[in-house]
C-alpha cells in the first residue's frame, strides 16, 4: 500500500498540486480527486487537539456553517486551524456550490465505515488532519461486483498491492453514488482500522446538501 503513489498513472483518479485544481473531481473520468499537499497550520498541536477535540456537527447554508465552525475553533483557542476548515469549506463550495452544506470534524476512535463501499451522496471531501488517513481504491483495483448486500466483501479488491491511503493533511473529494452523471463511477472506499491499535484520528467531513440544493 501507497500513500503517495503517482496517481498520473492510476485509472479514475487526479493528483493535483494546488486546490483550484479540485475541480478535475468533475472530469466523467475521475472519480477521486487527491491534493497531496503535506502540510498543516504551525502553530496547532495537533496531537493534544485530538485527544479532547470536541465534536463538531453543523448544516446550513455556507454563511451559517461557517459562523459555527469560527464559533466552534474560538472556543478551542485553535483560530489557525479554524481558518484552514474554512478555507476547505470555501474551496468545496467552490468545486460544488450549493445552497447547504454538511460539516462534521471529530476525534475518531473506533475504524467506522469498515467495508469498501460508495457513498451515497454527490460529493464528499475528506482530510485527517492526524492518524491514519483514508483509503481508496483505483478503478482497475474494484470488482465492482462485490459491492452491497449480495457481493463478497473479501473479494472487492483485485489487487492489495493499488490500495492507496491518504497521508495526514491531504484532502481528497470522492465522488458519490448521487453525483449527477451517468458516465462516471462512484468513489469505492474505507476508513482504516485502528481499534485494535489504540490509534486515534482527527477528521473533517464535508458534503454538499441534496441534489436539489445544488446551484446549477
Amino acid at each position: 500500500m501507497s500513500s503517495r503513489t503517482d496517481l498520473s498513472t492510476i485509472a479514475g483518479a487526479a493528483l493535483v498540486l494546488c486546490p483550484q485544481k479540485l475541480a478535475a473531481i468533475h472530469d466523467p473520468s475521475h472519480s477521486v480527486a487527491v491534493w497531496q499537499r503535506g502540510s498543516l497550520p504551525s502553530s496547532c498541536n495537533l496531537a493534544r487537539l485530538t485527544e479532547t477535540f470536541p465534536t463538531l456537527r453543523t448544516a446550513g447554508s455556507k454563511e451559517e456553517v461557517a459562523l459555527a465552525i469560527n464559533h466552534h475553533f474560538a472556543n478551542l483557542n485553535a483560530p489557525e486551524l479554524g481558518s484552514d476548515v474554512l478555507m476547505l469549506l470555501e474551496l468545496f463550495q467552490e468545486i460544488l456550490p450549493s445552497a447547504t452544506m454538511q460539516v462534521y470534524m471529530a476525534r475518531v476512535e473506533s475504524d467506522m465505515c469498515r467495508r469498501y463501499h460508495a457513498d451515497y451522496n454527490i460529493l464528499r471531501l475528506l482530510c485527517t488532519y492526524e492518524g491514519p488517513g483514508t483509503l481508496w481504491l483505483p478503478d482497475q483495483a474494484v470488482d465492482y461486483k462485490q459491492l452491497g448486500p449480495k457481493g463478497d466483501p473479501q473479494r472487492v479488491v483485485l489487487d492489495p498491492a493499488m490500495v492507496q491511503q491518504t497521508s495526514p493533511g491531504d484532502v481528497i473529494l470522492l465522488k458519490g453514488a448521487l453525483y449527477p452523471a451517468e458516465e462516471t463511477k462512484a468513489a469505492i472506499h474505507r476508513s482504516p482500522s485502528i481499534e485494535e491499535s489504540g490509534q486515534a484520528r482527527l477528521l473533517l467531513r464535508i458534503d454538499a446538501g441534496s441534489p436539489l440544493d445544488l446551484l446549477v
